[in-house]
């Protein structure tokens, strides 16, 4: 048996300087071979990324970096008047704006040229609580805005127009929303939740620690959805909200850069959805699928905690709620979104918490998943269930990424089957390996920055 492993692949794994692997309870076998230090690493992936410089890209005479609410080129923006900023021209001028002007369209053409234009700000003094913010008439659900931006000096100097920036939004009311709240409550005989399964699996417990056992009595959802694109689509954007952490794939391919959706909120008041540009996922005119996967994350949190997230007024099983707009090149909308005819399925993951980490067995992945091709006609379908609390907002605020990839440093074995695997930076994030043994043999990974008088994590 030979299988890739990223481990934990839905929860957050805290700083990590090295891991335990543990390989076998069994002492009279070995299942697998010793791992191995691999430099097999993409040459994109082994620079290590360095604080941005503000100034790289700056123009001499034109406003340069230009965001909305902060964020470049947004898209589901959700607020009638977004925040609209920018960094002047020339560094020594970041102190000089004396005044500015906006303009916003609804085409790069329009805006280029200066007319058809849906607001301009005309000539603005810029004042002490300089922030300005969108002023123009009231916005339309799932529309893209293009905007520009000039300056003047104190001294009088006029700056060129900006390159063109833009936002899109997105639903800005509820009747915007397409797709029902599913969720499905896996009925499972496996074993693994009739034994009193330890969470360190024959490793030793750290000291105080009180996450002891798993108190998960089923798999966390996994959902699809088989579908015909339209033959000459232009635009397709997708609005999904995950409670609690989730995983979204458009043909087998991750919608957009992030891991570890959904932060953290008060669900009973806020439940954030994120906004993907998916044209490039889809195949024209042929089958597609949409495969959703669910954790418990924050919402449904199964360790008692300092915090008593446990005890969350929000607290409920995960589920998930997903609208993708497909617009044709006529200018016909045609929509997806999930309710009862999603197929649904108990994920591999049996059980999984935030601090936990995850038990995954990797015999239970269903073959043909994120194949369109597959029909899968004997899966059993989603559950509508009721909406949170909170209130669906635009999550604008940048997820979790992969922004760098290691290899370890050094690999020793302390004992028989168990190994230490050592990288030279304590870190965020998680061990990616290829393991090959026995059908049925746990493989084991612990994190922690320390190690014990015996070499162990």
């Amino acid at each position: 048996m030979k299988f890739r492993l990223g481990v934990p692949c839905a929860l957050i794994a805290f700083a990590s300087v090295c891991l335990a692997v543990l390989a076998s309870h069994a002492a009279d076998a070995a299942p697998i071979a010793s791992p191995r230090v691999t430099d097999k690493i993409p040459v994109a992936d082994q620079v290590q990324p360095a604080l941005p410089n503000r100034f790289a890209h700056a123009s001499a005479d034109a406003p340069f970096r230009l965001r909305c609410n902060w964020v470049r080129s947004p898209l589901g923006v959700q607020q009638r008047h977004p925040r609209l900023t920018w960094m002047p021209p020339r560094q020594n001028k970041l102190h000089d704006q004396a005044s500015y002007q906006i303009q916003v369209a609804q085409s790069r053409q329009a805006i280029l040229q200066g007319h058809t234009l849906v607001w301009d700000s005309g000539k603005v003094p810029t004042s002490a609580d300089f922030l300005p913010q969108y002023e123009g008439p009231a916005l339309t659900p799932f529309t893209h805005y293009y905007w520009r931006v000039r300056i003047w000096s104190r001294s009088g100097w006029q700056s060129r127009w900006s390159p063109v920036a833009s936002w899109m939004t997105g639903p800005l009311n509820p009747e915007d929303w397409r797709g029902d709240w599913i969720s499905y409550y896996p009925h499972t005989t496996n074993s693994f939740y009739q034994t009193p399964h330890n969470a360190y699996y024959g490793l030793a417990q750290p000291k105080r620690i009180t996450h002891k056992s798993w108190v998960q009595k089923q798999p966390c959802p996994i959902f699809r959805k088989v579908f015909r694109a339209p033959k000459h689509l232009s635009h397709a954007y997708m609005y999904i909200a995950g409670l609690g952490y989730w995983k979204v794939l458009v043909n087998g391919r991750k919608a957009g850069p992030g891991v570890l959706y959904s932060t953290l909120y008060d669900y009973s008041k806020t439940v954030p959805f994120q906004s993907f540009d998916v044209t490039r996922l889809l195949r024209k005119g042929h089958r597609n699928v949409v495969t959703i996967s669910l954790g418990n994350g924050w919402y449904n949190i199964m360790e008692a905690t300092v915090f008593k997230w446990q005890n969350a007024v929000w607290k409920a099983w995960p589920r998930t709620r997903m609208a993708l707009r497909m617009q044709s090149s006529d200018g016909k909308i045609r929509w997806l979104g999930t309710d009862a005819s999603w197929q649904a399925a108990p994920g591999p993951r049996l059980a999984d918490a935030v601090f936990n980490g995850e038990v995954y067995d990797a015999s239970l992945k269903i073959h043909g998943w994120n194949n369109p091709k597959r029909a899968l006609a004997s899966m059993p379908h989603a559950r509508r269930v009721r909406p949170p609390a909170g209130r669906l907002t635009s999550q604008l605020m940048p997820p979790c990424e992969v922004m760098h990839r290691f290899a370890p440093t050094s690999i020793t074995k302390p004992k028989p089957h168990v190994f230490v695997i050592t990288f030279a930076q304590n870190m965020s994030g998680w061990v990616t390996l290829t393991a090959a043994g026995r059908p049925g043999v746990p493989v084991v990974l612990r994190y922690g920055e320390k190690l014990d008088a015996h070499g162990l994590v």
